[in-house]
């Protein structure tokens, strides 16, 4: 099995999963790193109503910036991704 088809095939089983279990969309939160890109990449690529949530760390800058480029991205290409940024509570 090449990339592509691989590619396919948890994409296809993410989406037949929700199907198949009444799920509608899905939620992916987006941290900056490897996984959550991959992750939030593959539920975009189901069709599903995909909600990507950014959650900045205060102290994390590279990783929020990161996060941020990636959400562009997924905006830019694929229809059914929407976001959601949650910001963290600054104590005064």
């Amino acid at each position: 099995m090449n990339t592509k088809e691989k590619i396919d095939y948890i994409s296809n089983w993410i989406k037949d999963y929700s199907i198949n279990n009444n799920v509608d969309s899905l939620v992916i939160g987006i941290s900056g790193g490897i996984d959550s890109a991959v992750t939030s990449t593959l539920s975009a690529k189901t069709g599903l109503k995909t909600f990507v949530v950014s959650m900045p760390i205060l102290d994390h800058q590279i990783l929020n910036e990161r996060g941020e480029s990636h959400i562009k991205w997924l905006e830019k290409n694929f229809d059914n991704v929407f976001t959601v940024t949650v910001l963290p509570e600054i104590e005064a």
